[in-house]
């Protein structure tokens, strides 16, 4: 008996390292997909032309691609739930880019500018008490947008960049 249940956990212990194998390797494998995605898009924009206008164009493509690299990293963990949710992506999406030259003196990449806006929004919902997961709402991205512009006011200050 206590055989039999020794070759049953070993057998479902071996079954889910093997899950979490295939799991880790399709993540591994999308991440790939996507970055080399933005490196084809930015060698097929960057081999077209020389021109100041082509150039901004380009540096735009290149934070909004690395904003999409990030995203979709996000995407996979479950903390960033609400990024699924609606219009909210492309809001977001529209708040990195618009602070882009300000977050970049301050070195705050995509990835980490997600982690804060989550980091707020979950400050957010403790103070509302609301529930774990529960739905991001327009006051909620308000709140977290006063929370990006507070960050770049405080470096400014701290910096003075």
């Amino acid at each position: 008996m206590a055989e039999e249940n020794r070759k049953s956990l070993l057998t479902d212990i071996l079954k889910r390292e093997r899950l979490d194998k295939l799991l880790n390797k399709d993540k591994s494998q999308e991440i790939k997909k996507a970055t080399n995605l933005v490196k084809s898009k930015e060698s097929n924009i960057q081999s077209s032309s020389n021109s100041k206008d082509l150039q901004d164009r380009v540096n735009s493509s290149k934070a909004n691609n690395t904003f999409e690299v990030a995203m979709n990293e996000a995407l996979i963990d479950i903390r960033f739930y609400f990024l699924k949710e609606g219009e909210y992506s492309a809001k977001f999406r529209s708040l990195f880019l618009n602070n882009k030259n300000e977050l970049d003196k301050y070195g705050i990449d995509a990835r980490k500018f997600l982690d804060y806006s989550r980091e707020a929004f979950d400050r957010y919902k403790k103070t509302k008490n609301m529930m774990p997961l529960d739905p991001m709402k327009p006051k909620a991205f308000e709140y977290v947008e006063t929370n990006v512009k507070d960050l770049i006011k405080m470096l400014a200050q701290r910096f003075g960049k």
